[in-house]
């Protein structure tokens, strides 16, 4: 099953969850951190440039495309934008390494 199937089980809960995962764990982080920082290990320009357009493409949930695109497309990034870019976010406190 693709990310944008998920979205298509008409499941706000999900979709919410999912669309905020996906923008506070891969893209902000990893997509638009390798365009505003320069330190080793981020992805390459040329990997982020063709992930976003593969986002662009194949997810059709509008508020995690629209996310992204103002994102891309604002002159400057909020201060906590830039902090979460920097640095991966912390693990939501709701996972658990340690089966019950």
């Amino acid at each position: 099953m693709y990310i944008d199937d998920l979205f298509h089980l008409n499941n706000e809960k999900l979709n919410e969850v999912l669309g905020n995962a996906l923008l506070s764990y891969a893209i902000i982080p990893g997509l638009v951190g390798s365009f505003t920082s320069n330190k080793k290990g981020l992805l390459s320009l040329n990997l982020s440039l063709f992930l976003i357009n593969f986002i662009f493409q194949y997810i059709t949930f509008k508020p995690v495309v629209e996310s992204l695109f103002v994102l891309l497309m604002s002159g400057e990034l909020e201060t906590n934008l830039i902090d979460l870019s920097k640095a991966t976010a912390h693990n939501p406190a709701s996972y658990n390494k340690k089966w019950n």
